[in-house]
């Protein structure tokens, strides 16, 4: 897989991207991971602030729209607390 930039898998739940680094994040050892239960087993995905950093870097439509979606959650959280 290391040969590959972007590797799509295709589950049940969704589509998985499985990218071997992320602009303008890093590789692997440079995002910050949070932990969230699928179907019982724990997994490692990029965290919500660096995430919106990802998709306002690509910058095309559906990923600027994502981006305010995702800081949307993230004020409604703060406002929770």
């Amino acid at each position: 897989m290391r040969q590959f930039r972007l590797f799509l898998i295709q589950t049940s739940l969704g589509r998985l991207d499985v990218l071997r680094d992320v602009e303008p994040i890093g590789d692997y050892h440079a995002i910050e991971r949070v932990e969230v239960t699928v179907s019982g087993m724990q997994i490692p995905i990029i965290a919500r602030k660096q995430l919106i950093t990802v998709k306002r870097a690509v910058g095309r439509p559906k990923d600027r729209d994502v981006a305010l979606e995702l800081e949307l959650a993230e004020e409604a959280e703060r406002k929770q607390i």
